[in-house]
C-alpha cells in the first residue's frame, strides 16, 4: 500500500509564514538596533564600542544561517561576505565623519552604494520572486536612514535621530516583509508547504 504523505493544517501552515517574517522583521530591526548603538558610542566616546561592533559581526552570520537553510552553503556563504563589507565599510565611514576626513568620508560613502548594487543584484539572482530594483530601492533608503542617523547623532541632533530611528524601524520591517514573502514564493514553488514549518522551526 502507498502510503500518502499527509498534508499539513493549514494553521500550522499560517503559523510557519508567520514565523518566517517574524524572523525575517527581527534581522532586520537588529541591525538598525546595534548599528545605532554602535554610533552613539563612537561618537560619545563610550567604552563599549568593540563589545557593540561584535554584536553588529555576527548579524551575517545569522543572515548566512537563515540564507542557508533555504537557499544552501555557496550563497550563504557569498551572502555572509557581502553583508559583512557592508558593515565594515559602515564602521570606516562613521570613524572618518568623527574624524573630519571628508575624502576617505566620500570614498566610503561610494563603497556602500557598490555594495547595495551588488547585494541587490545577488539577491535577484538566487531568487526569481525578488527585484533587483526593487531590492535597490529598499536597501538604498535603509542605507541613506543610517546616513542621515550618523549626521544627527554627530551633530548632537537628539530629537531628529529619535525620529530617523522610528523610520529605520519601519523601513526595516517593509525589507523583512519583502525579504520574507520572496522566500515563502520560493519555497511553495520548490518544496512542499510542511518544509515551510520545517523552516521556521529552526530559525
Amino acid at each position: 500500500m502507498i502510503s500518502k504523505r499527509k498534508a499539513p493544517a493549514p494553521e500550522n501552515i499560517i503559523t510557519g509564514q508567520m514565523n518566517l517574517i517574524f524572523r525575517a522583521r527581527m534581522l532586520w530591526r537588529d541591525m538598525t538596533t546595534w548599528l545605532t548603538m554602535y554610533m552613539f558610542s563612537l561618537y560619545g566616546g563610550y567604552p563599549n564600542l568593540q563589545s557593540i561592533a561584535n554584536q553588529i559581526y555576527e548579524l551575517p552570520l545569522e543572515y548566512g544561517n537563515f540564507m542557508k537553510l533555504i537557499f544552501g552553503d555557496k550563497v550563504s556563504d557569498d551572502y555572509i561576505n557581502l553583508i559583512s563589507q557592508y558593515v565594515i565599510i559602515l564602521e570606516y565611514l562613521f570613524y572618518y565623519q568623527l574624524t573630519g576626513d571628508q575624502n576617505a568620508a566620500s570614498n566610503y560613502t561610494q563603497q556602500l552604494y557598490q555594495n547595495i548594487n551588488q547585494r541587490a543584484a545577488f539577491l535577484a539572482q538566487i531568487n526569481p520572486y525578488w527585484q533587483e530594483n526593487t531590492w535597490k530601492t529598499l536597501l538604498t533608503t535603509f542605507n541613506n536612514m543610517i546616513l542621515e542617523q550618523s549626521t544627527a547623532l554627530l551633530t548632537k541632533q537628539y530629537d531628529k535621530s529619535i525620529d530617523i530611528f522610528n523610520q529605520l524601524l519601519s523601513q526595516s520591517s517593509i525589507i523583512g516583509d519583502y525579504f520574507s514573502e520572496g522566500i515563502l514564493q520560493h519555497l511553495q514553488s520548490q518544496t512542499h508547504t510542511s518544509d515551510i514549518i520545517k523552516i521556521s522551526t529552526v530559525l
